[in-house]
């Protein structure tokens, strides 16, 4: 992207910024689980819900 156009840097680092966001986020949500193990159900339905959100986003993504 360094030689890339200024739309393009611009849209990468609007990417960027959201995997951050959703890293931020798994690293939270697998600090709150940690401290709540019986709550493995929830975990379960977590991981589906962000595997979900993260395929749709990517498939945005490579789309544009």
């Amino acid at each position: 992207m360094a030689r890339g156009a200024y739309r393009g840097k611009v849209n990468t680092a609007g990417e960027l910024g959201f995997l951050s966001r959703q890293k931020a986020m798994i690293v939270e949500r697998l600090a709150e689980i940690d401290s709540r193990p019986q709550a493995t159900e929830t975990l379960l339905q977590w991981i589906k819900e962000e595997v979900f959100n993260l395929k749709l986003r990517l498939e945005q993504w490579a789309g544009e």
